[in-house]
Order: C-alpha cells, then structure tokens, then sequence
C-alpha cells in the first residue's frame, strides 16, 4: 500500500531507529534507500562492554528471554540481519537535502514545494532523489565541546568503548568526569575499577546525582544507577 502517493524513502542512518523505520516502510510498499556515513550500528559499536537496561525480549519477543546484549552484540545480532533485508549504502554521509530546483526560501510554506522530490546529495557526490527523507542520524557525532582556560584542546574521552580500551593508561590520572546522566553512571564504576583520582562535575546539587527511578523495573538500570551514586560520596 503506497501512502499519499509516495515511492521512494531515503533514510539517513543506519541505527536501531533508521533500520526499523525502513524495514517499515519496506513492508508498506515503499522503494527504500538507506544512507549511513560510518558501518551500520556505529554509535552501539563505540558502546565497547556496556549491556542494555531493557533484555532483548522487550524488544523483540521470543528472544532469548532476558540477555542483556552490549552494544556490539546487539549490532552483530540484530542489526546486521536487519541490514541485509535493504538497500544500506555505508561509509556515505549525507551533506545536504534540497528541494529538486527550489533554494531553501522558494515557496516557503507553499503547497508547491510538495510537489518537487527531495534531493539527496552525498560527500562523494552521489545524488538520490525521494518522496520522503527520515532522518535518523542521531547527534552523537557533533558532541558539545570542551575547552580549558586559555582555549586549549581538552583530551576528551567521548564514548564508553573508548573509555573502557583506555583504562590502563587512566590509573593514577586525575580524571573530569563531566555529566550525571546513565553514561556517567557507568563512566565512574570503570574509572573507579581503572584507578584514576576522579572529580564528579554535576548540575544537580543533590548528594546522590544520578536519578533513581523507585520500583524501577529495569534490574540492570536500578544496579547501575545505584552503584553510582554509592560512588558519589567517595569523589570529590
């Protein structure tokens, strides 16, 4: 079944998000192309040993009951079977989508501008035409940046897998760990078992940073979080 008319769907990444939305559209009878600009699964590889919160059978019933994948896992398991149903062009990063012939102010909020197909082009200068553009690029490619007093470049360790690959060479080191989010969570039980000396930079101000969700559902989450915050009174 087509919808509105539409053909072709281009969709712009190939993690959890851009492979179940093609896959989607797949089943609905649309001509669907997906455009990745590193390997499928490129933000869960950079996840290194963490496991999921959620075991696999929440997302996918009848599956190994409750494992608890890494992210490597979960792309070796689940997304490249999933890839290997589509069209999926990696290494091909996406630099601009225009209307075919508009500029970005023709017909600005016109019905006109419907009826011309988007225009994808690529940084090796492929151009694909389609009905409809998902994007489902994410962000963790243009992190917030860090800079010292001076303006100096930070050493920034940006991803668990990083961090878990550098632990050696973090014993004995002073360490920034900035941020109270899930991935601080578990930043501070590597850093803790690496041997660095730690200063916790939180916006919150209470003593246990990381939220606690009560009744929490989620065994691994509840572990994680908690053991964080257990942590929290024992860094600066």
């Amino acid at each position: 079944m087509q919808y509105g008319g539409a053909k072709r769907v281009v969709v712009v990444g190939a993690g959890p998000i851009g492979l179940a939305a093609a896959l989607g559209a797949r089943d609905r009878g649309f001509e669907v192309m997906v455009l990745e600009a590193d390997e499928v699964g490129a933000s869960l590889r950079r996840w290194g040993p963490t496991r999921f919160f959620t075991p696999l059978r929440m997302n996918f019933p009848g599956q190994d009951g409750g494992a608890l994948l890494t992210g490597p896992e979960f792309v070796e398991r689940v997304l490249l079977p999933a890839a290997s149903k589509l069209d999926v062009r990696t290494h091909t990063r996406v630099t601009s989508i225009s209307r075919r012939g508009l500029t970005r102010t023709d017909y600005a909020r016109h019905p006109l501008r419907a009826e011309r197909s988007f225009r994808v082009v690529t940084d090796d200068d492929q151009v694909f035409e389609a009905d409809v553009i998902l994007d489902a690029s994410g962000n963790t490619s243009t992190p917030l940046p860090y800079a010292s007093r001076g303006g100096s470049r930070v050493d920034a360790i940006r991803t668990l897998g990083d961090l878990d690959a550098r632990q050696d060479e973090l014993r004995g080191r002073r360490v920034l760990l900035v941020g109270h989010g899930h991935s601080a969570a578990t930043a501070i039980a590597v850093l803790r078992d690496a041997g660095a000396e730690v200063t916790w930079a939180v916006r919150t101000a209470n003593s246990r940073p990381c939220e606690e969700i009560a009744n929490d559902t989620l065994p691994e989450r509840q572990r994680v979080v908690s053991m964080a915050n257990e942590l929290a009174s024992q860094v600066q």
